[in-house]
C-alpha cells in the first residue's frame, strides 16, 4: 500500500527537547556507523575536535575576508598536503578544501577539459575531436557521472583479471583528444592501486613519440591520506613526485580521520588552473578567490583537518595507519583460516576484499543478512568487468579495536555456520 503524504512542517512547532526526541527516537532504526563495515568515512573525531566542530559550524568558508584566519588556516592546509604529495612548490601550492572528494574529481576534470580545449599543452596538440578520459573499469563511478555531465567520453580499459592492471589497453585507447588518464589509488571494489609510476613512465614515452602532453590525475579518495604515512620501502610511488601527475583528489573525510564530507584538490602548481575558472569576485568585504563549486560551506571541517594535523602530527597519522594495516593483516588471516575465503586484495591499503570459494557462491545474500542480524553490515557486489565473482568487503578504519575484529571474526565464522555447518574452520582465539 502506498505510504500516505505526512509534512514534517506542523503549524505550530514544537519545544526543541521534544523535537530531539522525536528524532533520536526516528533514528535509532539506523544502523551503528562503528559496525558499517564496507564505510570509508570516519564515525569518530577527539572530543576537543568536535567542539571546534561546534563552535565553527556557522561560519561560512566563502566569506573570506569576514573569517581572514580561517582562510589563512585553509592555505596552510592546502601547502601541507602539497607537501605530503610532493608537490614542486609547496609554498605556492595550489589546491583547495571541496565537499568531498566527488566535487574534487568534478573541479579537475573540468579543468583538464579546459586546458585541452585551450591548447595549452603543447602547439602542436590542438582539439580535433570530442574529448576524452581514460580510466580502468575499477574506477569509481563518479569518473562517468560527472564526463556524462560535462561532454566527455569515457574509455574504459577492463581488468582481465584480479589486481592485474590492463596497461597495455589503457594505452591503446590515448589520442590526441584525451585530457586526462585517471590513476585510482584505491578501488573502491578492493582497495587495489593503480601502477602509477609504471602508466606515468609509458605515457611519457607515447607522449614523446606523438607530440602529445597527455597528463594523469590520481584519484587519492581512499589511498591518499595512507600512502604518505606509510614507512614501508616498497610502498608504490604514485604522486607529484612522477612529472605527468597534474592533479590528485583526496578524502579528509577517509583516512585523513575527519568526519564526512570533507574533500581536497591537489594541483602540481598554478598553471593547472585555467584563467578563466579562478574567480574573483567583490562580495561583502574585499575580494573573494575561488575555483570550487560550492560558495557557502561551513568551515567546520577544514578547522577539524587543521585540528588533526595539529594533533597527529606525522608520528600520530602513520601509527593510526600502522595500526590499521596490521589490523587489517590479522582480519585477512583469520577469514583465510576459515577455509571458506578466497582473499581478493593485496593489503597496500586496509581494505580487505574476499569471496567464497565454492560451495558456497551465490550465498552472499544470506550470509550478510545473518551478520546483519548481529548489527554488522556487510556489503557484497559484483566486481568490474573483466572479473566474474562477487566481492564483500571490510574498510578497517581507525576505530575498529582488536577486540571488536576478534568479535567480527567470531560472528563470521558462526553465519558461515548457519549456513553450512560443515565448511567454516575458524575457532574463536583463546
Amino acid at each position: 500500500m502506498e505510504e500516505a503524504f505526512v509534512s514534517c512542517l506542523s503549524e505550530y512547532g514544537m519545544a526543541p527537547a521534544k523535537a530531539y526526541q522525536q528524532i533520536t527516537e526516528e533514528l535509532a532504526g539506523d544502523g551503528n556507523p562503528y559496525q558499517d563495515l564496507g564505510s570509508f568515512t570516519a564515525v569518530r573525531m577527539q572530543p576537543e575536535a568536535n567542539r571546534l566542530i561546534c563552535d565553527t559550524l556557522g561560519k561560512n568558508l566563502a566569506n573570506q575576508n569576514e573569517y581572514g584566519e580561517t582562510t589563512s588556516i585553509h592555505k596552510k592546509l592546502v601547502a601541507t598536503i602539497a607537501d605530503l604529495l610532493h608537490a614542486p612548490d609547496p609554498a605556492h601550492a595550489a589546491g583547495t578544501s571541496t565537499s568531498g572528494s566527488s566535487e574534487a574529481c568534478a573541479i579537475a576534470m573540468l579543468m583538464h577539459k579546459w586546458l585541452w580545449q585551450a591548447g595549452t599543452t603543447t602547439e602542436s596538440r590542438k582539439p580535433r575531436g570530442i574529448p576524452n578520459i581514460v580510466l580502468g573499469t575499477n574506477a569509481h563511478l563518479v569518473w562517468r557521472k560527472f564526463a556524462l555531465y560535462l561532454g566527455v567520453e569515457v574509455r574504459e580499459a577492463p581488468f582481465d583479471g584480479i589486481n592485474n592492471y590492463p596497461l597495455g589497453a589503457m594505452l591503446s585507447l590515448i589520442d590526441e583528444n584525451t585530457i586526462c588518464v585517471v590513476a585510482v589509488m584505491g578501488s573502491t571494489f578492493s582497495g587495489f592501486c593503480d601502477p602509477v609510476k609504471e602508466i606515468n613512465g609509458a605515457l611519457m614515452e607515447m607522449n614523446a613519440r606523438n607530440g602529445w602532453n597527455v597528463g594523469i590525475h590520481v584519484d587519492g579518495a581512499i589511498g591518499g591520506f595512507i600512502l604518505p604515512f606509510v614507512t614501508n620501502s616498497r610502498k608504490p610511488v604514485w604522486d607529484f613526485a612522477l612529472p605527468l601527475v597534474r592533479s590528485i583528489n583526496l578524502s579528509g573525510h577517509k583516512f585523513g580521520l575527519v568526519y564526512p564530507g570533507l574533500g581536497w584538490l591537489m594541483l602540481r602548481d598554478q598553471t593547472m588552473i585555467p584563467e578563466h575558472m579562478n574567480m574573483t569576485a567583490s562580495y561583502l568585504t574585499g575580494n573573494t578567490q575561488s575555483y570550487a563549486i560550492s560558495f557557502s560551506r561551513s568551515s567546520s571541517l577544514v578547522i577539524a583537518q587543521y585540528f588533526n594535523f595539529l594533533h597527529y602530527g606525522r608520528a600520530g597519522y602513520g601509527a593510526v595507519i600502522e595500526k590499521c594495516l596490521k589490523n587489517a593483516r590479522h582480519v585477512a588471516s583469520g577469514l583465510e583460516a576459515m577455509g571458506c575465503f578466497e582473499l581478493i586484495s593485496d593489503l597496500t591499503l586496509p581494505v580487505i576484499a574476499f569471496s567464497f570459494t565454492s560451495g558456497l557462491e551465490g550465498r552472499e545474500a544470506d550470509f550478510t543478512s545473518a551478520l546483519r542480524s548481529k548489527g554488522w553490515m556487510l556489503p557484497f557486489y559484483q566486481m568490474p568487468a573483466g572479473i566474474e565473482c562477487k566481492a564483500m568487503r571490510i574498510v578497517i578504519r581507525e576505530d575498529m579495536s582488536r577486540e571488536r575484529l576478534e568479535a567480527l571474526l567470531t560472528d563470521i565464522a558462526e553465519a558461515v555456520a548457519s549456513l553450512s555447518p560443515q565448511t567454516c574452520l575458524y575457532r574463536q582465539a583463546g
